[in-house]
């Protein structure tokens, strides 16, 4: 994974927030993103090999949308400022949280889960 690649592209994006900039560069959105989807297949496979109790989950699956939803919060901009993911999401609610953004970048997971298996 070019983590380098995918911050500069997410720079760009948040000083370019709008539907004609990402239009004009779509190309290297599919290419950052698609790199992000394997290295999240990878994650996967690492985190089913440790934890027995893990629900593989594809990366395309887990992997959240950019687009913000207006609908609901019309003051946000387009599209979000990071890229995404839950994995093991046996619930449709992703156990462990990979967020990768322009202005913080964290991983998280679900406390309950953790606490389930002591």
């Amino acid at each position: 994974m070019d983590f380098k690649n995918l911050y500069q592209f997410l720079r760009k994006l948040k000083k370019n927030n709008n539907k004609e900039w990402m239009d004009e560069h779509r190309g290297e959105y599919h290419t950052v993103r698609d790199s992000y989807i394997d290295w999240l297949n990878q994650m996967n496979i690492k985190l089913a090999s440790i934890d027995p109790d893990y629900t593989p989950t594809n990366g395309k699956k887990a992997i959240n949308r950019i687009n913000n939803n207006l609908m609901f919060h019309p003051n946000k901009p387009v599209y979000k400022d990071h890229f995404g993911a839950g994995l093991d999401q046996e619930s449709k609610q992703g156990d462990f949280y990979i967020h990768l953004g322009v202005n913080e970048s964290f991983i998280g997971w679900a406390i309950g889960t953790l606490l389930q298996k002591f």
